[in-house]
C-alpha cells in the first residue's frame, strides 16, 4: 500500500488494492482488481509486473495463513536496534539473551493456557462466530451443508477429512470461519478439531520447549579440532568514512523526504 501511496498518490487506489490482497475468493479478487483497472490502468501494469503470486492472498501458492505483512521481521530489526552498532561477538552475546528471555516467557505463557488452540487464535474464532451469527443451515449430506447467511449468500460447507469451504477461508488461513463452525455444531463436533495444527496450543509449546542457555567461561566448552585449526581473517573491505548508522534506511512511504533538486536523481533511481 505504501509503494501505491508513494507512486500514484492516492489513497483511494490504495485501499482498492488492499481489497483486492485480502481477497479468499478468485471472483472477489477479480471484482476488486476489475475495479481498479477501471480507475487506473498504469497501477494495474505495476501490480501485473510483480506477479499476482507475490502480493495476494487467493493467489499465493503455499500456505500464507494470516500474514501479508513483513511486520515480523521490522519488529525483530527494532529489538536489535540498541545491539546495531556493536562489535559482532557482542552482537551474538545480545541475541543469545533475547531469545533467552523470550523463550522463557512464552514457555510459562503456554504452560499456562488450557484452550485447545492459542489465545489469539481463540479471539478470531469469536470474530468469526459474530460474523455468521443468524445465518441458517440446512443438511446436504452427512457431512456437508449449505450455509445461508442474512444476507442471502450462500456457501457450501464440507467436513470430510478436511474442512474445505466455498468462502475458501479455511484453505487459506487454516482457521474455520463462521460457516463451518456452525455446520460442526450442528453434529456436535468440537471446533478445536477443524483448527490446523499449528495453531494447536500443543504446537505453541512444542515451539518454545526447548532452551537457549547463555554464553558460557571461555574454555569450560570442548572445541572440535575442525573448528581449532579454522583460519578466519577478516574481510577485505574498506571501512567507510563516518560515524556508523545505526538507524536502518526507512522503507517507502515510511517517512516523507524532503527532495532536494539535487538529490532528486539519486531518490528516483533509489525507488526504481
Amino acid at each position: 500500500m505504501r509503494n501505491v501511496v508513494s507512486r500514484y498518490k492516492n489513497k483511494g487506489l490504495a485501499k482498492m488494492v488492499c481489497a483486492a490482497a485480502f481477497s479468499y475468493r478468485r471472483k472477489d479478487f477479480n471484482d476488486h482488481f476489475g475495479k481498479l483497472r477501471q480507475v487506473n490502468g498504469a497501477c494495474v501494469k505495476y501490480l501485473e509486473d510483480i506477479g499476482n503470486a507475490k502480493w495476494t492472498r487467493t493467489y499465493f501458492p503455499g500456505n500464507r495463513y494470516n500474514l501479508l505483512t513483513s511486520n515480523v521481521a521490522e519488529q525483530l530489526n527494532n529489538a536489535l536496534r540498541k545491539a546495531r552498532p556493536s562489535p559482532i561477538i557482542e552482537l551474538f552475546m545480545f541475541i543469545q539473551r533475547m531469545l533467552t528471555r523470550w523463550f522463557s516467557a512464552r514457555r510459562k505463557k503456554s504452560a499456562k493456557h488450557r484452550g485447545v488452540v492459542t489465545p489469539e487464535v481463540e479471539a478470531v474464532m469469536q470474530t468469526h462466530i459474530k460474523l455468521t451469527k443468524d445465518s441458517k443451515i440446512s443438511n446436504i449430506t452427512s457431512r456437508s451443508y449449505q450455509v445461508k447467511g442474512v444476507f442471502g449468500h450462500n456457501n457450501t460447507v464440507s467436513l470430510e477429512k478436511k474442512v474445505q469451504c466455498t468462502c475458501q477461508v479455511f484453505q487459506h488461513l487454516k482457521i474455520p470461519f463462521g460457516h463451518a463452525l456452525l455446520a460442526a455444531d450442528s453434529i456436535g463436533l468440537r471446533h478445536g478439531q477443524l483448527f490446523g495444527d499449528c495453531y494447536k496450543t500443543q504446537s505453541w509449546r512444542d515451539t518454545y520447549s526447548g532452551a537457549i542457555y547463555p554464553e558460557a567461561p571461555l574454555g569450560d566448552q570442548d572445541t572440535s579440532t575442525a573448528i581449532e585449526s579454522l583460519a578466519l581473517q577478516p574481510p577485505k573491505t574498506r571501512r567507510p568514512s563516518g560515524h556508523p548508522k545505526e538507524n536502518q534506511i526507512p522503507s517507502t512511504g515510511e517517512i516523507q523526504v524532503t527532495k532536494h533538486r539535487f538529490l532528486l536523481p539519486f531518490f528516483t533511481s533509489f525507488q526504481n
